[in-house]
């Protein structure tokens, strides 16, 4: 009986991960296509800021702990700091254009 109760509990939890992931992956797809959709050019100041400022707030969090820094990320991936900021630009990008086109729809 009590293996038939944690059997359920499983299938109903893994249910709904499965269906709380397939709506994320639809909101995913909408923000993509909206992104892809908003024609505007971004001014490299601007998505630099946003590289600092999602640095500075994956920092935040863990700063009192120094469980998570950026410099061992780039020790550990061997990149240097420049580079990292640069691969982080698309999703700069991204996040500002999905917040410009929020702005424009309201």
């Amino acid at each position: 009986m009590i293996l038939g109760g944690i059997q359920g509990t499983c299938e109903k939890e893994l249910l709904h991960d499965k269906e709380h992931k397939a709506e994320h992956e639809r909101e995913h797809q909408i923000m993509d296509a909206l992104v892809e959709r908003l024609e505007v050019e971004l001014p490299e100041p601007m998505v630099d800021l946003e590289v600092e400022n999602q640095i500075y707030n994956m920092e935040k969090p863990d700063a009192g702990t120094g469980a998570f820094r950026w410099s061992n990320i780039c020790s550990f991936t061997g990149q240097t700091m420049s580079a990292l900021q640069e691969s982080m630009k698309e999703s700069a990008t991204k996040s500002i254009k999905i917040r410009l086109a929020f702005r424009r729809s309201n």
